[in-house]
């Protein structure tokens, strides 16, 4: 036994001295980069996670040095404490990034562009998954408020929660109407209560009234549950007015009802031949050198990115392609120029949907500005994409419907303040150097450095393809 530990030290000690070239190089002013790339390199390489904490130890100086210096002999080596040690020293935790955003100021001769620039690298997103809990029975508004009240008071963090999103469902709007937080309601609530006080004299001619005690504890009055304020998902609300809402438009106008039925029943076709039949997967692929999405119900978009994929493969490949494909399928010009258009009126509402479901760096200041841009770019389409006006006509609509109210909270408001000054200052000062649409100024410069910000890029240079239809 004692022969196999001395091996396995030996082992263990070559492999280190074999690789800690490959560990990077220490800095004290990117502690964390230095982390996340050693936990890239580690992990691509497949290095065993019982010596991550002797390379690092080979590595580290100044601080980082001394705070390892302060573990016992076990944690030295386990790479877990050695991290949290390391962040602690270097006051790389979730508290002291509060403390230093809220303690920055703007100081002498610094312009604002560039405080606000200093604020937004220490507005670091920290996420984390409180709790699991499965939900027995029906799935009403008190079963679904019950345990949002618990793990709000089992975690202490009832008075820090400031809003709570969930989707659109029934149960989830009653349950935060009946129990949620309403700063409006709470003030007009108070203001009615606040009569004249009443002296005693005119307290003891008031009559006794008495209630029924069995109708006051069967009648709901918000009190059994305290939960906070409600913010509904704005992909899914973006998602029901691409899918629901959308389809009102054929109500409102019978060529579009006649094209777009026509259409999409022959789209359908295709998609359920290709997805049915490995046969014609297989000649789908040789013939079209691309396959036919499918769409699917539970992913957002899934319809646009169908239809556009089918347009690219018939601009792409020919008419003659898809014919190949299903000889039964005869798509007239009028049918193939109103998916050309349906794509060019849907793209704006699936990348705005890509937006917000970004998940590491956008904030809400992202909703309004995406909403308005997505409202501007539908208006520019209303000349272009005549055959398919009423779908834009029902896309304006939803957001009005769904957004309305969203569009006027104050909050909301400040984001979109602030992020407008914000962009107009950094304009000002890039209008020599950039010959930029308005469009591409008032999103270009949000976020940059992220992958939001690319896709952003993405969403705001898109062409209008739809012009002439």
């Amino acid at each position: 036994m004692a022969d196999e530990a001395i091996s396995a030290q030996v082992s263990r000690s070559s492999f280190v001295s074999s690789n800690i070239h490959l560990v990077p190089v220490f800095c004290e002013s990117s502690v964390e980069s230095f982390f996340s790339v050693f936990e890239s390199i580690a992990t691509a390489l497949q290095w065993p996670e019982d010596v991550w904490g002797v390379m690092l130890l080979c590595k580290f100086t100044g601080k980082a040095q001394q705070a390892c210096s302060g573990l016992s002999r076990l944690d030295s080596l386990v790479y877990e404490k050695i991290k949290s040690a390391v962040l602690q020293a270097y006051e790389l935790v979730p508290e002291a990034y509060r403390q230093n955003f809220r303690g920055l100021e703007l100081a002498q001769g610094q312009s604002y562009l560039d405080f606000a620039r200093e604020k937004a690298k220490l507005f670091e997103r920290h996420s984390a998954a409180l709790a699991c809990r499965p939900l027995k029975g029906s799935h009403t508004f008190d079963v679904l408020a019950a345990p949002l009240e618990e793990i709000h008071s089992e975690y202490h963090i009832r008075e820090k929660v400031t809003r709570t999103t969930t989707d659109s469902g029934s149960n989830f709007l009653k349950a935060f109407r009946l129990y949620g937080e309403d700063k409006e309601e709470g003030t007009t609530n108070w203001q009615e209560d606040s009569g004249p006080i009443l002296d005693d004299a005119e307290d003891s001619e008031l009559e006794v009234e008495y209630q029924d005690v069995f109708a006051v504890l069967d009648d709901n009055t918000g009190l059994e549950y305290q939960l906070p304020r409600h913010q509904k998902c704005a992909c899914h609300l973006l998602n029901l007015i691409s899918t629901v809402d959308a389809t009102a438009a054929e109500a409102t106008n019978d060529t579009y009802k006649r094209l777009s039925r026509s259409a999409f029943a022959k789209c359908h076709a295709l998609w359920n031949k290709t997805s049915r039949s490995i046969m014609a997967y297989e000649r789908v692929e040789r013939e079209c050198k691309l396959q036919f999405l499918r769409p699917n119900q539970t992913r957002w978009s899934s319809l646009f990115l169908a239809v556009e994929r089918f347009v690219r493969i018939h601009k792409e490949q020919g008419e003659k392609t898809i014919r190949n494909v299903c000889t039964a399928l005869k798509i007239q010009s009028a049918e193939m120029g109103f998916l050309v258009a349906y794509t060019a009126v849907m793209k704006p509402v699936a990348m705005a949907l890509n937006i917000l479901q970004g998940e590491s760096s956008v904030h809400m200041g992202f909703l309004l500005p995406t909403l308005y841009q997505l409202l501007e770019k539908l208006r520019k389409l209303e000349s272009s994409c005549k055959m398919c006006r009423p779908l834009v006509d029902a896309l304006r609509d939803g957001i009005q419907k769904r957004f309305g109210e969203m569009m006027k909270d104050p909050e909301l408001l400040n984001c979109l303040t602030f992020i407008r000054h914000q962009l107009d200052t950094e304009l000002g000062e890039a209008s020599t150097n950039s010959s930029l649409s308005d469009e591409d100024d008032f999103f270009g410069s949000m976020g940059s450095g992220n992958p939001e910000a690319v896709e952003l890029e993405r969403y705001l240079s898109c062409p209008f393809t739809g012009e002439g239809l």
